[in-house]
């Protein structure tokens, strides 16, 4: 039987991302200006309901994102991709406010 072990938490807010400690299941927060879509381009294109999108950036205001964004780690060039959660990270963006993320380790075309 293999036991698992909890992710781990980082709160890199206020420091660079230390890449060398993060393992796959972690959970990072950061910046919203740390994060840079998938290179692969998996963003939402279909058109968002204005209310209800309004409602969720009250929500997001008062209790932040609850559900983790899902990124991945570029490794040539060290940065955090988001796999999932692009609509939560915009709306982070415009409030200015942090990101949980949930890591995933894989290679780019299991990502």
């Amino acid at each position: 039987m293999q036991v698992q072990t909890k992710p781990t938490f980082y709160d890199f807010t206020n420091t660079p991302v230390d890449f060398n400690i993060i393992k796959d299941g972690d959970v990072v927060v950061v910046t919203p200006d740390q994060l840079v879509p998938f290179k692969h381009s998996n963003a939402r294109k279909r058109k968002r309901n204005t209310q209800r999108e309004n409602e969720i950036l009250e929500s997001m205001k008062r209790e932040g994102i609850r559900d983790p964004l899902k990124v991945w780690i570029e490794t040539s060039v060290p940065s955090l991709q988001i796999l999932g959660g692009f609509g939560r990270w915009e709306k982070a963006q415009k409030l200015g406010i942090p990101c949980p993320c949930k890591i995933h380790i894989c290679s780019e075309a299991d990502a």
